[in-house]
């Protein structure tokens, strides 16, 4: 499998390393960035991962920081994986890319979908049905669906790599029964679903649609990083034409609070295969 980036994280990473450099150094923002020649606010949105570090800009920074030359390369190519383009756009315009931009070095997702598949779960019949939906009255329809299935092929890739993505996901059972595509569709993705399971690195619940749960209120997913990049989880928040990322220490804790909840009420992964079939054959 082609190694791929995140540069957003990468962008992230970086600024919070650079502030952390500064504060060891002793330095405020208003002082570095007047010895670095750079506006507060230049420095400030170097730092926040706003903006992306030109290399020489970089080198002055590890330099008034007295930052080791033998970190200096493996910092250099983080600041160069975060001014590449996201590998997603090899799939043309149109494409998703927020999230992908996460996703492509999460360690783990822990997701909740209310409505629809996960994407990292999806057959290609689905997807299409799906896409088709979402993007009804463009004359570029065509084209815009075969693309985004298959960054989505691209995307589940990393289910089978050699480290594979940790992925636990809860359904709510509606997702089951809505027969997106025609009941052909719904029932390939449902023994899908079935199969899926069978990777050691996918866990999949359900829960009954009789019961009444906490996660109502959308769908979300938590995506966690390799410990070693020291980089915070982010939760994806999806809500009618728009979405949201957060990193809030605060609002994380919550999510993580209520994926516990939801992962505890819904059905043992054993019975959620019984209730795909059981779906699959009606």
């Amino acid at each position: 499998m082609i190694e791929r980036y995140s540069p957003g994280l990468n962008k992230r990473r970086l600024g919070r390393l650079l502030t952390r450099f500064r504060k060891e150094a002793n330095l405020t923002l208003d002082d570095a960035a007047q010895l670095l020649y750079l506006s507060r606010s230049g420095l400030n949105r170097l730092e926040t991962g706003e903006t992306k570090v030109n290399v020489h800009v970089l080198k002055s920074m590890l330099d008034l920081y007295e930052i080791g030359g033998d970190r200096w390369p493996a910092l250099i190519e983080m600041a160069l994986h975060a001014r590449e383009k996201g590998w997603w756009h090899e799939f043309g315009p149109g494409v998703a890319g927020a999230y992908v931009d996460f996703e492509t070095e999460a360690e783990e997702i822990l997701a909740f979908g209310l409505a629809t598949m996960h994407g990292l779960l999806q057959t290609s019949g689905y997807s299409r049905a799906l896409l088709r939906r979402f993007y009804r009255g463009r004359r570029d329809i065509d084209e815009l669906v075969e693309r985004n299935i298959a960054l989505g092929m691209a995307r589940q890739e990393r289910l089978d790599a050699e480290r594979p993505l940790q992925l636990k996901v809860v359904l709510d059972e509606a997702v089951l029964i809505r027969p997106l595509g025609g009941q052909d569709v719904q029932a390939g993705q449902l023994a899908h679903l079935a199969e899926a399971v069978e990777r050691p690195s996918v866990e999949i619940r359900v829960l009954p649609l009789a019961q009444v749960h906490p996660g109502l209120q959308g769908a979300f997913s938590i995506m966690r990083f390799p410990r070693d990049m020291e980089e915070p989880d982010v939760v994806y928040h999806q809500y009618p034409f728009n979405e949201q990322f957060l990193d809030n220490p605060e609002q994380i804790g919550r999510f993580h609070r209520l994926f516990r909840e939801l992962w505890s009420e819904a059905l043992s992964q054993e019975d959620s295969i019984e209730l795909f079939r059981r779906h699959a054959e009606l």
